[in-house]
């Protein structure tokens, strides 16, 4: 009897044991899991890797009544990030509307989600929708005092004011914003708060303005090297060149936005490029090449659950057929439209699907279905011209929308000059204060009087001795700073710009073979060489040791490359014998930059690369 209790008492200490230890591994994967939760949602959501995402969710969202309402709220949330990362918008919007629907939410974070949710039905078309879940956004960020929050809410209620033909409340909503931004500068550099804004530009027909934004966004992710979701901003970019009839500035910016896109394998968002592509093509009377990108854009955007762009696509590809003379086709187009026009909000271009319609059905002798067609078109005509349908084209909602934003603009440049005298005013009267007081102090201010003097001597003394230096060249920040001012104004003033590439191949070696003084002895005479040979007009500087980058602005590329072969030439004479054995391996190429070279990076990498194949050497 007792040796059976023993077992008994064995067997259920193990067990116990076991159930524990069981315990225990689930609580702590538990803990590791709420951990990375809230590490990642921390994350920049554009650096968020996609499938840790996945795979982190998969753990929590099936165990969801293990974990409390937040950490489920935040797991939504970064599955949404993960999904526009993607491109895929409609998969965003459910797991904005999952995560938002939650009960027991921290208020920021249910707000954020409001705010995704928001974002989710403007980029489906439910733009009467956006604007209510705006609505509430701005109404939750007041009561919790975010900034940042309430700048985003106003940001997609201006959105969805803009595409609704709500123009005033827009205005409105943007007035708020700037007078946020003014009272918050940190946020000014802000991608997502500056893309939001630039939007609702766009859509109250300022392109001008929000070109300049989406370029500012376009500078930040460069300077803060955020370019994984970069395509998008080239396709903001390329949307205002189309809209301001720049064709050829619009091609080759959806070309980079492919491009990026295709870089981060998202299909969806190569779908919007080529969809751009085909509407420039379009514009530009270039018709079976439209064809082909719009059928391309038409075959991505199908079950994706988006009907926005879809719809777009399928009413451009009907005017491309009709224009072709296929009026079959374009009558398939057509009704394919037909039928996600109940499935979303039409804009104002896209309302011409009515009047394609009507001359579909007139065509066909349907004349009581062409009349209501028509009435259709009528109707939602007057609704986005309702206020300024009889005002003089100086007047039309556009040059309104622009008009009072320039306003606004100067009204926050005058209340910053307002800000600006008061300080200078105060700076004065402290000046006058600091300088009675020192009056008492006057052998003080004597003695430091001869010292600043000796010591201003000292420096202009030293700057005359290196002010027209032969040894000396750009360093690489000042060469960056040159290099992007002579791109840009190439481009903007359209005259020709040869960029050289000149580098000594094996620099490391020369390091590796000799001390340091010998090698800046060599860059010295290197430099000196150097500002001895480019032009009057040239800019040289360093990108790296051993690399020089040249500027010859209104120079063809065969000129900068004879300054190369003198300069080569040069270098062997003046090294010859001077090294021993090892010799110099001079790389260098120039080209000038065409319409199509958009990124001045990429087109000196690309410029730098050549060099690798080719290069003269000789023995020093």
């Amino acid at each position: 009897m007792k040796s059976s209790l023993f077992v008994l008492l064995v067997l259920f200490s193990g067990f116990f044991t076991t159930f524990v230890d069981a315990n225990e591994a689930k609580l702590s994967e538990l803990q590791d899991n709420i951990i990375q939760v809230d590490t990642l949602f921390l994350t920049d959501p554009e650096s968020l890797p996609y499938q840790t995402v996945i795979e982190l969710s998969q753990k929590v969202i099936r165990n969801r009544e293990l974990y409390n309402a937040n950490t489920i709220g935040k797991m939504f949330s970064l599955l949404a990030d993960a999904a526009v990362n993607k491109g895929d918008l409609a998969k965003a919007l459910q797991f904005s509307l999952d995560g938002e629907a939650l009960i027991g939410l921290e208020a920021k974070l249910h707000l954020s989600l409001t705010l995704k949710v928001a974002a989710g039905y403007y980029y489906k078309g439910k733009y009467h929708q956006a604007k209510e879940i705006a609505d509430q956004a701005v109404v939750l960020a007041k009561q919790i005092n975010t900034p940042i929050l309430l700048i985003k809410a106003l940001g997609y209620r201006a959105m969805a004011n803009a595409v609704i033909a709500e123009h005033q409340l827009a205005l409105i909503d943007l007035q708020q914003i700037q007078q946020l931004l003014a009272n918050y500068e940190q946020f000014n550099d802000h991608i997502h708060l500056l893309a939001v804004i630039a939007n609702a530009h766009f859509y109250l027909g300022s392109y001008q303005t929000a070109l300049k934004l989406y370029n500012k966004v376009l500078k930040i992710r460069f300077d803060q090297n955020k370019q994984f979701n970069i395509d998008q901003t080239y396709y903001n970019i390329a949307r205002c060149y189309l809209k301001l009839d720049q064709l050829d500035d619009a091609f080759h910016a959806f070309n980079g936005a492919k491009q990026y896109a295709e870089k981060k394998n998202a299909p969806i968002r190569i779908a919007y490029a080529e969809l751009g592509l085909g509407q420039v093509l379009l514009k530009q009377a270039k018709y079976d090449q439209a064809s082909e990108h719009l059928m391309v854009a038409n075959e991505l955007f199908h079950g994706q659950n988006i009907p926005q762009p879809y719809l777009t696509t399928l009413l451009n590809l009907a005017q491309v057929a009709k224009v072709k003379g296929n009026y079959a086709q374009s009558y398939q187009y057509i009704t394919q439209a037909e039928m996600l026009v109940n499935s979303t909000e039409l804009t104002q271009e896209q309302i011409a699907f009515y009047q394609y319609l009507a001359q579909m059905y007139q065509e066909q002798g349907l004349y009581q279905q062409a009349y209501q067609a028509q009435t259709r078109y009528i109707e939602r005509y007057k609704h986005f011209n309702h206020v300024h349908q009889h005002l003089p084209s100086e007047l039309d909602p556009n040059n309104i929308a622009s008009e009072k934003n320039r306003e606004l603009s100067l009204n926050m440049a005058a209340e910053t000059e307002l800000k600006n005298q008061f300080a200078e005013k105060f700076n004065q009267q402290y000046q006058v204060i600091v300088s009675l007081a020192v009056v008492i102090a006057l052998m003080v201010i004597l003695l430091l009087s001869i010292i600043l003097k000796h010591r201003a001597k000292r420096l202009n003394q030293q700057y005359d001795e290196i002010e027209k230096p032969t040894d000396i060249l750009a360093t690489p920040s000042q060469t960056k700073s040159f290099y992007q001012h002579y791109y840009k104004m190439a481009r903007k003033f359209e005259y020709p710009l040869s960029v050289g590439y000149f580098s000594i191949d094996n620099w490391q070696e020369l390091r590796f073979q000799f001390n340091k003084k010998v090698v800046e002895e060599v860059a010295r005479i290197i430099a000196t060489l150097v500002n001895e040979h480019k032009g009057e007009f040239d800019q040289v500087g360093l990108i790296n040791e051993g690399e020089y980058l040249f500027l010859a602005p209104y120079q063809a590329p065969e000129q900068l490359r004879k300054t190369f072969e003198q300069l080569t030439n040069a270098l062997k004479v003046q090294f010859f014998a001077n090294l021993g054995e090892f010799s110099l391996k001079v790389g260098y190429d120039c080209q000038s930059p065409n319409v199509q070279d958009i990124d001045p990076y990429i087109f000196l990498s690309r410029l730098s690369e050549s060099t690798r194949a080719e290069y003269s050497s000789y023995k020093t």
